[in-house]
């Protein structure tokens, strides 16, 4: 298994995301299990934030729910905030609305890509959240809108009275 391994990795290094999905499919269970665990480990420990982003997708893409913790540490990890656009773009796929809420936070402090498909995936999972789930992810929601229009505001005199 170790030459499989290898060659999978290669097609990671490559972004060959469709191919490695292809050879999923064919894999055999205990195959594919081998190397999901595996695939997983290497999300949670590269450094490569090119790496963990083709596995994260090729692992949504399959649809393996099992790598969805995992990418929700990854995407919580302050050292990784700059490269989460596309590991929270891979959890589209994979029945993640019970752990929306808990990165929520970057709707409110990522870079644009990481924002939008934030935004994206509360869309899509929102409707399948618990209630409770729902209601704490409004008054986050509601707590930020507020410190935006006090910040705006702020701004507004700024403009008001320094800048016209």
């Amino acid at each position: 298994m170790k030459n499989d391994w290898d060659d999978l990795m290669k097609l990671v290094d490559k972004n060959e995301i469709d191919k490695i999905v292809e050879i999923y499919k064919e894999m055999e269970e205990k195959e594919y299990e081998y190397f999901t665990d595996k695939l997983i480990y290497e999300i949670g420990t590269t450094e490569n934030c090119g790496h963990r982003n083709t596995i994260a997708i090729a692992l949504g893409d399959l649809g393996c729910n099992k790598a969805i913790n995992t990418i929700i540490e990854v995407i919580n990890m302050p050292k990784n905030r700059k490269c989460i656009g596309s590991l929270i773009y891979a959890l589209e796929n994979l029945d993640c609305e019970n752990e929306v809420k808990s990165i929520l936070h970057v709707l409110f402090d990522g870079n644009y890509e990481a924002k939008y498909n934030t935004y994206c995936l509360f869309v899509e999972k929102f409707h399948k959240m618990k209630e409770e789930d729902k209601e704490e992810c409004k008054k986050l929601i509601e707590k930020e809108k507020e410190k935006i229009e006090e910040t705006l505001d702020l701004i507004e005199k700024i403009e008001e009275n320094i800048f016209s």
